[in-house]
């Protein structure tokens, strides 16, 4: 599977990850959405798709959760500090797990 046009297609299709987007809450536009991006990868389980990307939002949670924990304020931003090759790819979603912390911590 090529995982840097995985991240690519979903990147394009907003209401997948982002929970500003109207449209994240409506699961027939969320189905719809994974539906299109399995047929763009050319595979036909849809499942196998949804679960190669939750891996890959995990590794960059992790490697957030990872990171901030040995940096302060002050120190470089987090671009160019994981060896992980997916990681500058996987930066949009920066604000929205960063975010997702923040609300699970009150």
């Amino acid at each position: 599977m090529d995982i840097e046009k995985l991240i690519s297609i979903v990147n394009a299709k907003t209401p997948l990850w982002d929970m500003r987007d109207k449209r994240y809450q409506h699961r027939d536009v969320q189905r719809k959405l994974w539906l299109e991006v399995a047929k763009e990868m050319g595979i036909d389980d849809v499942t196998l798709i949804k679960k190669k990307w939750q891996g890959l939002r995990d590794v960059l949670r992790k490697g957030f959760n990872k990171i901030s924990k040995g940096r302060s304020e002050d120190e470089a931003p987090l671009e160019n500090t994981s060896t992980w090759p997916h990681f500058e790819s996987m930066l949009f979603l920066k604000d929205i797990i960063v975010q997702r912390k923040l609300q699970g911590s009150f």
